[in-house]
């Protein structure tokens, strides 16, 4: 409503009433409104319903939001037919004419007429309600459009497919600052990261943070993942960071070696963190990465020794138990851990049961995934970036040590 009016909601009548709406005020609400613009506007029967803040007529376009339980969006768009004071008539697109009372009809939502264009940025709609803001959201999903502004906010919805092209290097290179304006760029996870670096190296504001939240499967991991993957070859372009890719490594396999010794897979994501990270990078004046710190808190713990039924336990316990089963046709290579040759021979020495088997990977019943046996040694690689090889392998013997 504007901030000159105030809109009053119909006053209820006690129980047993034949009507469910106050009688008409003394004086009439134009006069009122006439006599102070700060006044209170009261609404009677004899006005047609407001939807935020002004009347409803007939040709308006309105939101109408559907039941939590009902299968589909979760408004529905839908033409103002009628108005009447007690009641409207409204036709659904796809649908046949349906009337609304008074009460749910001041509970619509504004709507922009079919076929309004989407949106960069939510702030920009006619109407910044939740039905439009979602409609903008689907239609821009519809186009592989996963990411959208609200704001300074980036929402970005999971695509559930990989969309290499939308993360490649010439996406990057987009992000970067050029001569021709400083015009806002189109929403892109990149765009946040390109802000962050470019605040903290301006020296305006040297701390900057980004945060990245959502529900189970929203993607935040895999955001956050790249984030930090803009944020290196940013601090690597244009000649920087030369001398320092054995730092930048680090910090890449650091990632990953949290992800699978912290991420595991639950009913709605296959690699859900069970625990929160917070990653700090510092950069030289020039833009250079000087160093980083990761810290974990939050972690679930007792996944270990009790898993929800049709859920998994952390990554790494699996990729390991899988990787040994992978190898078991061959036999024996005969080598202790300690003095192993190789991968498959260390595999081998530590006598692993079947994954079935292992009480730790089935308090639910044992879940599978395809490509498990192959993730072992990309984890112990990026392992190896942190510590010893040797050091590596004792961690592998512990984890077996804890499946059997």
């Amino acid at each position: 409503a504007p901030a000159t009016s105030k809109v009053l909601s119909p006053k209820k009548k006690k129980q047993g009433s034949s009507s469910s709406f106050a009688a008409p005020a003394a004086t009439p609400p134009r006069a009122a409104a006439a006599t102070s613009a700060a006044a209170a506007t009261p609404i009677t029967t004899r006005d047609p319903p407001y939807v935020e803040g002004t009347p409803l007529k007939a040709g308006d376009y309105v939101w109408i939001e559907r039941s939590a339980a009902a299968a589909g969006p979760a408004f529905l768009h839908a033409r103002v037919l009628d108005v009447r004071p007690d009641r409207v008539r409204v036709l659904p697109e796809g649908d046949s004419p349906a009337e609304l009372r008074r009460a749910s009809a001041e509970a619509l939502q504004r709507a922009a007429p079919p076929g309004a264009p989407a949106v960069d940025d939510n702030c920009d709609l006619a109407f910044t309600n939740d039905g439009c803001m979602l409609a903008n959201l689907r239609v821009r999903y519809a186009a592989q459009g996963i990411h959208t502004w609200t704001g300074p906010m980036l929402i970005v919805l999971n695509p559930n497919t990989p969309l290499p092209a939308l993360y490649d290097d010439t996406t990057k290179a987009e992000q970067l600052p050029t001569r021709s304006g400083t015009g806002r760029r189109p929403p892109h996870v990149f765009a946040v990261a390109e802000e962050a670096y470019r605040g903290a190296v301006s020296g305006s504001h040297p701390a900057q943070a980004v945060v990245v939240s959502g529900e189970s499967g929203a993607g935040k991991t895999e955001s956050a993942r790249k984030v930090l993957d803009y944020l290196l070859w940013r601090a690597g372009s244009m000649g920087k960071g030369v001398g320092r890719a054995a730092l930048l490594r680090s910090v890449v396999a650091s990632s990953a070696v949290l992800e699978a010794f912290g991420n595991a897979a639950t009913g709605l994501n296959h690699n859900s963190s069970r625990f929160g990270k917070f990653l700090r990078l510092r950069l030289t004046a020039d833009g250079r990465v000087d160093g980083a710190e990761l810290s974990s808190y939050l972690l679930e713990k007792s996944r270990l020794a009790a898993t929800p039924r049709a859920e998994r336990n952390f990554h790494a316990l699996h990729y390991l138990a899988a990787a040994a089963a992978a190898l078991a046709p061959l036999g024996p290579l005969g080598a202790l851990v300690r003095n192993a040759d190789s991968l498959e021979a260390a595999l081998h020495a530590l006598k692993l049961p079947h994954p079935t088997r292992l009480h730790f990977l089935g308090h639910g019943g044992y879940v599978g995934a395809a490509d498990e046996a192959t993730r072992l040694a990309p984890t112990l690689d990026s392992l190896a970036e942190m510590m010893s090889r040797e050091q590596a392998m004792e961690v592998v013997r512990l984890l077996a040590a804890l499946l059997h």
